[in-house]
């Protein structure tokens, strides 16, 4: 049998590579910010305040890895305009950055709608700003999907922090999962589903086996409990991580 030339886009599997799409979720306070910040290029969109706790650190340990912030809280154009600057800079090949951070999605949703209904607003002049529209929030939501896959598509690694949330399946098991709005849990479910890896991060605290005091410990749970959601598809980070930095994430997953 004469062999078959095959066309170029068809690769052998070990050629293959693709970015990592990424996602922590937790409470506030748990240090998700911190943990976003700790790679070598790392460009985050701050759509909330809370980022001074990741420059206090950057700043401490005198970090040589190079951190930028983009901020976007309360300027949903920004954000526009500045994701723009990212695709071109990704189509051109010249992006400074390894990873792109979105912190939080769940304010980012927030700010879509709060634009959305602003500029309706402007143009009617007698209605609500507290008050959204049915469709302004089936606008806001397919905006949202659209800035999500436009992030997972790019050449680059894609991490998005989010809040948590106690919700419940179809059964009524409670179960804690990234807090994003859209038809009960399905805008949760459906981000998930984007993402090779999310996990749900805690913060508690330990005896160091060195020092034996006290320690501070956040842990990222990667695999799913009853009450819990996760999931690794790269099969790389076991069920859960302490005290890992971005960077140490990423080598385990490369690895």
């Amino acid at each position: 049998m004469a062999e078959i030339t095959l066309p170029p886009e068809i690769t052998d599997l070990e050629d293959f590579t693709e970015s990592i799409n990424m996602m922590v979720y937790g409470d506030a306070g748990v240090g998700k910010t911190v943990f976003a910040s700790k790679d070598d290029r790392v460009l985050i969109f701050a759509t909330e305040h809370g980022t001074i706790s990741a420059a206090r650190q950057y700043r401490k340990t005198k970090a040589k890895n190079v951190v930028k912030i983009v901020d976007c809280v309360g300027d949903w154009d920004k954000f526009e305009s500045m994701t723009d600057w990212v695709v071109e800079q990704c189509e051109k090949g010249t992006l400074p950055f390894d990873w792109v951070v979105i912190d939080t999605g769940t304010t980012l949703q927030q700010l879509i709608l709060k634009d959305i209904v602003s500029k309706a607003a402007e143009k009617s002049g007698s209605r609500s700003l507290d008050k959204p529209q049915i469709e302004e929030y089936g606008e806001q939501q397919a905006k949202f999907r659209r800035f999500v896959e436009l992030y997972n598509d790019l050449p680059v690694n894609f991490l998005m922090t989010a809040h948590a949330m106690q919700t419940e399946d179809h059964e009524g098991n409670e179960y804690v999962a990234p807090a994003f709005h859209g038809k009960g849990n399905q805008m949760s479910n459906w981000v998930c589903a984007q993402m090779h890896v999310y996990g749900f991060m805690t913060v508690g605290t330990a005896i160091s086996a060195r020092t034996k005091n006290e320690i501070k410990v956040r842990r990222i749970r990667w695999q799913a409990s009853e009450n819990i959601r996760a999931k690794d598809r790269f099969d790389a980070l076991g069920e859960k991580t302490s005290n890992k930095t971005l960077k140490q994430i990423r080598l385990m997953i490369e690895e």
